[in-house]
């Protein structure tokens, strides 16, 4: 349920309590609540048991933090070896300038790590 923002979350929520646990009329609701015609989106019932779940446990429809370690390759001093790297070749693939500072690919391109 990602791409679900915390009022509709919540109005998911809501609606599976208001009608006594039932999945199929808690998606139906949001539908006609959220979309106003037949055949818009709704979240699966995954979705929604998953909310769920996270608002039983902590008090919140939003998705839980991770709890695992934090990742720590995007240091300043591995962001300086990677930049140093690809000035003196940038024709070099991502796959091996990764190997040349010790990164993962992942790591090397602009997504945190």
């Amino acid at each position: 349920m990602d791409q679900w923002n915390g009022q509709q979350r919540a109005f998911a929520i809501k609606m599976f309590y208001k009608n006594y646990y039932c999945l199929e009329v808690a998606q139906m609701e949001f539908g006609r609540f959220f979309n106003g015609r037949r055949h818009g989106r709704v979240p699966s019932k995954h979705a929604i048991k998953t909310s769920i779940k996270n608002f039983e446990e902590t008090g919140s429809a939003m998705e839980n933090k991770s709890t695992g370690r934090p990742k720590s390759a995007r240091t300043p001093h591995n962001i300086e070896a990677l930049h140093v790297s690809v000035l003196r070749s940038p024709r070099r693939s991502v796959r091996k300038l990764a190997a040349a500072v010790r990164l993962s690919q992942e790591c090397s391109l602009n997504s945190p790590c």
